[in-house]
Formats: C-alpha cells, structure tokens, sequence
C-alpha cells in the first residue's frame, strides 16, 4: 500500500514505494561504470519506467563475453564506430540478451510488454510501461541492475554570434578561418523546421543533396540508438505552446546565414544579416517533445542521447532540464548520461535554467551540477532588435546617434494599433522630468499632440520611482500621443504598464537617453510673447522645437551588454556538491531573436538560459573544427580561461560573480587562441561522485577553485598544457581581496608545444571571510602568444549551512518554515536526517531534545507510535558512506494529536553530548508495526539546502539503529532520483540544548536573519 496524503494547507509530494534489493549478478560483461544497484523505487508520474539491465552497452563493452571482441574506443580513438564488425556482432549480442530480459519480465507480470525505447549504447536496457507493483517485481528479477521512473522535464541570433566573438574565427583573426565546417552539432529538443532558410543546404558551406545541412530525427520511440519516431517536425499545439524553441536553439547554435533576402524573410533592417554561431556546422535535431502533449520524458531524452554517440556528434546543445533546479548529475539519468556522451567525445553545452512561477528566486537551483558539461547562464549582449524606431529629425541636423533609436514597447502595447508619426513635436518636462504624481505631474495640455519624453525611475528630491502605468497615463492626461521612456540606469527590463491610457516605448540605452533628453531640453519650442493681430500674421506662435518620427519597422537598439538575466539559475551550488562552482559561464539569452516554425511566424524572440546555452555550444563547434585534437574537457576550459569579466548584475550596477556566471561571459574568438587548457578523464569524473566516490570533486582537474571550510588553509593542484605552435612563458598571479593570501607554485613557468605544467595553488584566509569571497588565478603569456586567461577562485571559511547564530544563541535550523509543507508518507521504514555544521568553537555540544513536525491528521503516524531518534557525528560532510553514532533514544512514544499539526518535542532522557569538529547528523526513524505501518515526514519549500537526507531500513529487528554507510540503507540526499526527486524543501527536524560555552542552541522561530 502506497499513500499519498495531505492534511489541511499541506501539500501533498511525491509518494515512494520501496521494493526489496536485489544483489547485482556476475555481469556476462564488462558492467557498466557509474549504474546504480538496487531497487530503491520510486512511483513514476509518467506510468513508464527505465530499466537497467547488467550488460553493458557499446560504448562501455570491454570484451569478456565469449567470442565477442570489445567495441569500447581504442585507446587514442575518441569516437564509437557502431558499424564495425565487432560493434555490429556485439549489438546483436545485445538484442539476444535484451529479447530474454523481456521474456523474463512478461513471464514475471503474466502480460505483453509495450517496449517504448531499447537501449544498447550506453547500457543494455528498455522504457516501458508499468504500475509502480509491477516495477517493483522487475527489480527483483536477477540479470536487472535499476529500475527508475521516466520523468517529464521543461524546456528550459542575429547579434549573440558577433557579440561573443564568433567573427574573429569566421574571419581568420589570429587562428585558421571557419565556420564550423565538418562539424556536427546536435540539439536535443522539441524538434525542428526542415523548410526554414536557417538549414537550408548552403552551398557556401559546402552543403548539397548529398551532403545536407539538416538531419532531423524524432526519439519519441527508438531502437538501441537509432531514433525511429515518425515525425520530426516541431508540432503545433494550441497557441502559446514553446514547441518552437527546438527550431530557435538549433538555429542560434548552428543556423546559416540569411539577410531579408530569405524566403521566408526575417524581421531584420536593411544591410543587416543573421546566423548561427557556427553557420556551416551540420544540425542533428533530435525531437524529443511528445506531439500528444508536448511533453518531454527522459526516456526519449535518453534515446537522444545515445544517438549523439551512433551519429558521432561533436557537440550537443541540451536547453532542457528540471523544473526547479537540484538533483545530482551522477544519479540523474539525463545528466549521467551525458558523461558517456563525454566518453563518447561529445561536448555538452546546458542550459542553467529559468525561474517560474514555482521557484521565483533563482539563487542556489543552478541546474546540470556535473562538471563534464558545461552549464550556461543568460545575459545581455548589446543590441536588441526592437520592432520600432525613434528618429530626432529636428531642429536643424540631430546627431546621428539620435537617428534610428530601436525603442521596445511595454508588454501589454498593441503594436498594430499605434499609429506612425512623421514630424511630431517631443517634449519633456524637466520640472518633474519622471512624470510621477508625487512630484507634480504635469500641466494640463503640456504635451498636447507631442510625445512625451519621460525619464524612468524618480525626480529628484523624491526616491521612490512610479509605475510605469502611472507616467503614461500622466502624459495621457497632459494630451500626449505617445510616451518613449529614457532610461536611467545600465539593464534591459522589459516594461510593464497594465492599464496605461497611451501607448509607450522605451528606449533602453541610458547613454542615448541622456543625449535625447538634453537635445529636446535644448529645444523646447517656447511660446511667442507680444501677439497683436488675432489673424497671426505677424509670424508664428512658437520657436521651433525638436520633432521626431515614430516608425512601426524594426531597428538595431543598443542596450546595456553583459548584464545577468533575472530569471538565469545561479549558484551556489548545495552540499555535496560545494566543491563545483556552476554555472561555469554565462552567454547572451535575453531577447534573441532566431528561427521558429511557421506558427511562431518563422522567426521570433525568446529570452532564457535555453537561449544562451546554443551559443556555447556553437563557440564550441568553431572551436572543434579549429583544434580537433583538443579534448571536450580542453574545449571546455579554454572557454572558461578565456571568458571576459566586468559585467553586472540584474540591478545594471553590482559586479557579477562566479556564483551567478561562473567563468564570465564567453569570448570564442580568445578561446581559440588559448595558450593553455586543463583536461580531465571520463574515470576520474565517475571517481568524483560524493556519494561513494574515492576522488574529492575539488581534485578534478577543472578551470575552477571552490573552497567554502578553507581554515586555517586550503590547496589544490592543476595541470595545465601548452596548446601554442611553440614555447609559451606564463607568469601566474592572484587577484583577490585583502585578507586571503595565495600561493601559486610554480608562479612563472615554460612549457614547450604540447607539453604540461603541474601547478600548486593554496590560499590561507587571514580573517573571517563570512559570505563567498571571490576572485580568480590570471595566466599571462610574457610575449603575447595567447590571450590572458584565468581560474575562479572563490573561498570562505565561516561553517556551512545549518548553525546560525544571535546574540550568543545558535539554532540548529535548516528549514524556512514556510506555510505550507510536503508530506512524503509510505509503508516502508525510513530513516531521515539532516545535517547541520556548527562552528569548531561551539563543541562539544550537549543535546537535549529533537523536535519535528508529524503528520497526525489524516495519514502517516498515529497516537502510540514509537520514533526513534539517533544522533551522529561525521567528518566528510557525507553521510551516505557512514558517519559515528554517538546516541539514540527509541522510545519515545507519540501522544494523541491535537486539532491541527503542532510541532512534537521529544526530549531526551539523558542528553546527546557530541564532540567536534565535524557535522552534527539528527535522524528520525519510525517503528513498523502490524497495526499501521504508514509513516510520514514533512519538509517545508524553502529553497532545498543539501542537508536533508532520506534512508531505508531492511528486515530490521524494531529499534534498530541505521547504519548510515550500509548499501541496504540506501542513504541519499531528498532531492536525489529514486527517492523523491521532486522533494526539494527541507526536513523539519531540529534540536535544542547548549554549546560548550554553555549558552543555548535551541529551536528558533524568528524571521530575523541568523548572523555571525
């Protein structure tokens, strides 16, 4: 029995089911690196489930089973050769073996199985449908390793190619010119637009009929890597659907170049052209939105990726990804995937994702956590192409720079129904230059047949800006016919003036709105005193004032570049996984205009990470087609080395940081001409899963430097390769604030052409740093061989998430108490925890009770239940690979439950005393009982911080304390697949008592922030 259960203003989440583990048999092959054993299960939404059999698949076959010869690449062989003899005897191999597996299971649930998908290239497996009862028996049948429930994920340019440097490569400017000839890039997506100009077969590039520019696949069914669905095509829903977004990533990443010439054309300005970043690179669109219901299931996304290995893909674009951020790229199957698309010497670029309506803070859900891809955040580049335009036409001659002003609507503007101006007056009124009602509006008829040329945000004195709505109907009242906005400070915000009695525009570049305002400030038009005759002969009423033309036609607006989107996921990243710093960089995703279907009218604008994501990977396939000896982890870190710096964050005006675009923004031109990058090897990136792996992940050979408990010091080694012609001098130094002191070893040094340098870097902090401290480690090359390049560096030395603390009291406290909550309730015994880090100073620390929040009302746990708790310590942050018991109390029994859930408090007969340093970990288990054995545990929706856990215990005697490190207990974090991957709040569990100065860490309920 499964329950899901919900009691007044909680919300149901997902409800687990547990089937009992079976032990993984003597694999006939080689196993497949990375699979997870077990049969952990949890219920699907989708009805369909991917199952893992032990064979492993093509690209991880190493020989062994009987005269069958290996098919993995040789060494110093990047790509898999699906149709040598060996591959093609070794997939028949595999069919044999999957054709029995099938048998196997129709025999165990007594019916035919509808196979979706079977696998063969990355593992030997299948998709289909099943009830979560049946999945749990197919987990029990020998010869399957895991059962997972497929999911349903979200998909998450004219200017952007120029703008990250793509144009010196296309031009030859210090490397060999290309446009990513030979190159393959694949987009995994919502399909594609076979008829658009943007993959039409460009004889420029070398395209024809036998050679086209498109390959279009749909992988809503597939065949061990062949993708077989019907219909490529992207579908058309309903209006409002984003089943074009396939059609617009594939085109920024890799479109051709067209100009208005194109058939059908593109909303461009006349002389102006459009492109991919890498227009002569061939497209691999690999449909996998479900024409049904558009949605996107990771079963067809695993069929995609296998082909990016069957078609020997170099680079793949993936602007899809979780809703709300979280989970962990070495469990999640999409994400893990990849890493053997990695070994299949493929590129992945992803996007970082977006917030909705579900997740508005974008901070600490930065998607694609595995350090084999390269996540992209969204930014500004700096131009925008606007569907109108604003020319000063007098008096006299206006600067040029005030012809053409591309000026944007607000959101709710009906383009069609404005009329085109010629000649119009434009005025301000530099009394209350804002226009708002608190610092006067404006005269009645002031703007009386003119525009009128507000200035955004507040007149001085006043602070406080209005609403847009509230300057334009202030200009309506005061007779204008339409009101352009001058911007005031360095972002791209889109207007929103609901209710606004005039239409009204913006423009978004301050520097072009200074010199607007002071051009028509300089010529108002003032009145003519000393009129006599009423029939006005003698001479006009007014002096000449500046005009303007308002045209409905679209322009180049130049706006405020490198700026982070709003919506773009950002770090940091949660534990265990502190060590990575993600995004690793940031590209132009904020209005970019690229193809569509022909409901999207051909072409259209969509701002997100799914946007910036393309342009890396087409700078990637520029890159690819440049140096095809680099390796995917080089190509990755010589964007990273390369990337530019400076930019701002949302408010125009902050500096951005590593957090929020990791490396910088990337420049593919200086990337080209990288004189060093880093490699790193498939094996080691499996080594370094933090759930069991025998690698720390800050070990990784990666562009990047993470240390958030560096005290008293903290150190890391790099290898670096001279990619010059020849002989490169570098000289390295740090670039950090006062008060952190780096050593970098060697700090000059040579290197001839291909050879590699072992560097040391340690940072000791020399006060308490409190929030991330940021800077980078800079690479200059002494005679101007290569660009500078560099590494992020971010440290901190404060303990970690867990412990705040004020006025001399701690809280043990992870969640935020939100109103409202997730209920996980199942009849399986579980273990849940939560890890909290106090500082070294407050051991040891003596608990004296532990309080949750329990389910009483409709489900899980019942008057009489006994819950147990136990305390450990543990000194890796990891507790899935054991931690130190150091106390438990079972018999604590529930009493009856009040009206409505009320926090329980168990105390503790004889107090907890846990010695430090290290974590503090507060379990809650429960009892089963003959006479109920549902249990539940509630987490709130704060943003999920990485401390909670969630276990398992078999065949346990009641009482029994977990063990933590133990494969049946199955310990994982709670927003990991397999155990609710959709449970990203926080579990409610706390505990009180005192530090070792005595003063008291107890249960707090304040909304004041916790401080230092």
């Amino acid at each position: 029995m499964n329950n899901r259960v919900c009691f007044s203003l909680l919300a149901c989440s997902i409800g687990l089911a547990l089937a009992t583990a079976s032990p993984l048999q003597a694999a006939s092959a080689s196993p497949q690196p990375g699979v997870e054993t077990g049969a952990l299960i949890e219920a699907s939404s989708t009805g369909r489930y991917l199952v893992t059999f032990e064979e492993a698949g093509l690209l991880h076959y190493a020989g062994g089973a009987a005269g069958l010869a290996a098919t993995a690449p040789a060494a110093g062989t990047r790509k898999l050769d699906v149709n040598s003899a060996s591959a093609r005897a070794y997939a028949r191999h595999l069919d044999t073996q999957r054709a029995a597996r099938i048998a196997a299971i129709e025999q165990t649930l007594g019916r035919a199985l509808d196979v979706r998908h079977a696998y063969g290239v990355y593992r030997n497996g299948l998709s289909a449908p099943m009830s979560l009862p049946e999945a749990q028996r197919v987990a029990r049948l020998p010869g399957v390793v895991s059962v997972r429930p497929v999911r349903r994920l979200a998909a998450g340019t004219f200017r952007g190619p120029t703008f990250v440097g793509a144009d010196a490569i296309w031009s030859g400017t210090g490397v060999t010119a290309t446009r990513g000839q030979g190159v393959r890039v694949g987009v995994i997506d919502t399909g594609a637009n076979s008829a658009h100009p943007s993959f039409a077969d460009d004889a420029a590039c070398g395209f024809d009929e036998s050679n086209p520019k498109l390959h279009a696949f749909d992988c809503n069914t597939s065949s061990a890597g062949h993708c077989d669905g019907p219909n490529p095509e992207a579908a058309f829903l309903a209006e409002g659907d984003v089943l074009g977004h396939g059609v617009h990533t594939a085109s920024t990443a890799a479109g051709n170049t067209i100009d208005r010439s194109a058939a059908p054309p593109p909303d461009l300005p006349e002389g102006v052209r459009m492109s991919g970043v890498a227009p002569c690179a061939t497209v691999y669109s690999y449909k996998v939105a479900n024409d049904e219901d558009g949605g996107i299931y990771d079963d067809s996304i695993a069929a995609a990726i296998e082909s990016l290995a069957v078609d020997q893909i170099d680079v793949a674009n993936y602007s899809i990804g979780p809703t709300c951020g979280g989970g962990s790229p070495w469990q999640d199957i999409d994400d893990r995937n990849f890493l053997d698309a990695v070994a299949a010497d493929v590129f992945v670029a992803a996007s970082a994702g977006n917030t909705r309506s579900t997740c508005q803070d974008p901070v600490g859900l930065v998607s694609h956590l595995g350090p084999w891809m390269t996540t992209v955040a969204a930014s500004t580049h700096d131009q925008l192409l606007a569907p109108a335009r604003f020319t000063l036409t007098g008096p006299g001659t206006p600067p040029a720079e005030l012809h053409d002003l591309g000026v944007i609507p607000a959101g709710e503007v009906n383009l069609s129904a404005v009329a085109e101006l010629a000649g119009v007056p434009i005025r301000t009124y530099p009394a209350n230059i804002a226009g708002c009602s608190e610092t006067g509006a404006f005269p009645p008829g002031y703007f009386s047949g003119a525009v009128a040329l507000v200035r955004r945000g507040a007149t001085p004195p006043a602070t406080t800006a209005c609403s847009f709505t509230e300057k334009a109907n202030n200009a309506a009242a005061a007779g204008a016919r339409l009101v352009l906005i001058a911007n005031d400070r360095n972002d791209a915000t889109i207007m929103s003036a609901p209710g606004a009695a005039v239409a009204l525009f913006k423009l978004n570049n301050p520097l072009a709105s200074d010199a607007l305002i002071a051009f028509v400030d300089a010529h108002p038009g003032t009145a003519v005193e000393g009129r006599v005759f009423a029939d006005g002969f003698d001479g006009a009423t007014t002096t000449t004032g500046a005009t303007g033309d308002f045209r409905k036609s679209s322009a180049l607006a130049g706006r405020p570049a490198d700026v982070l989107a709003d919506f773009s996921f950002r770090g940091p990243t949660p534990d265990p996984y502190s060590a990575l710093t993600k995004p690793d960089v940031t590209a132009p995703g904020v209005d970019i205009y690229a193809a569509g279907r022909a409901q999207d009218g051909n072409y259209f604008a969509m701002s997100g990470t799914s946007m910036a994501s393309p342009h890396v990977a087409g700078a990637a396939a520029l890159l690819r087609a440049l140096h095809p000896d680099w390796s995917v982890s080089e190509v990755k870190s010589a964007l990273q080395t390369t990337a530019v710096g400076g930019g701002t964050q949302e408010d125009g005006t902050t500096p951005w940081n590593a957090d929020q675009v990791g490396s910088g923004r990337i420049d593919a031109g200086l990337a080209a001409r990288a004189g060093l990058t880093l490699d790193e090897s498939v094996e080691r990136y499996l080594d370094a899963d933090p759930s069991g792996g025998s690698l720390d992940p800050k070990a990784l050979n990666l562009a990047s430097l993470r240390e958030l408990k560096c005290a008293p010091e903290c150190s890391w080694t790099r290898t670096v390769r001279n990619r010059l012609e020849g002989t490169g001098n570098w000289t390295a130094t740090a670039q950090m604030p006062p008060g952190v002191e780096v050593t970098i070893s060697p700090a000059t040094f040579s290197a001839a052409a291909g050879v590699t340098q072992t560097l040391g870097i340690t940072v000791k902090p020399t006060r308490t740093l409190g929030a991330p401290t940021f800077g980078q480690i800079v690479f200059k090359e002494a005679n101007g061989l290569a660009p500078d390049q560099h590494f992020t560096l971010v440290v901190g030395n404060e303990p970690g998430i867990g412990v705040g603390c004020r006025s001399g009291a701690c809280e043990f406290r992870i969640d935020t108490l939100a109103i409202d909550y997730q209920i996980l309730a199942n009849d399986a015994e579980f273990v849940w925890l939560n890890r909290f880090t106090p500082a070294p100073t407050d051991f040891p620390i003596t608990i004296r009770s532990i309080t949750t929040l329990i389910d009483m009302q409709v489900a899980g746990n019942d008057e009489g239940d006994r819950i147990p708790v136990h305390v450990y310590r543990d000194d890796d942050s990891d507790p899935s690979n054991g931690a130190t018991l150091v106390g438990s109390y079972i018999d604590f029994v529930l009493p009856a439950p009040g009206p409505v859930p009320v926090f329980t408090t168990i105390e503790l007969p004889t107090p907890i005393v846990v010695d430090g340093p290290g974590d503090v970990l507060i379990a809650i288990s429960n009892m089963r009982t003959a006479r109920n054995a549902t249990r539940s545990m509630t987490a709130d929706r704060g943003p999920f911080k990485g401390r909670s856990w969630i276990g398992a215990l078999y065949d346990a005697p009641p009482g029994a304390v977990p063990g933590l490190g133990e494969s049946d207990v199955g310990l994982r974090l709670a927003n990991q697949p397999g155990w609710g991957g959709s449970v990203e709040g926080n579990w409610i569990i706390r505990a009180s008592g005192t530090n070792a100065a005595g003063k008291t860490i107890e249960l707090g309920v304040s909304d004041e922030p916790a401080q230092p």
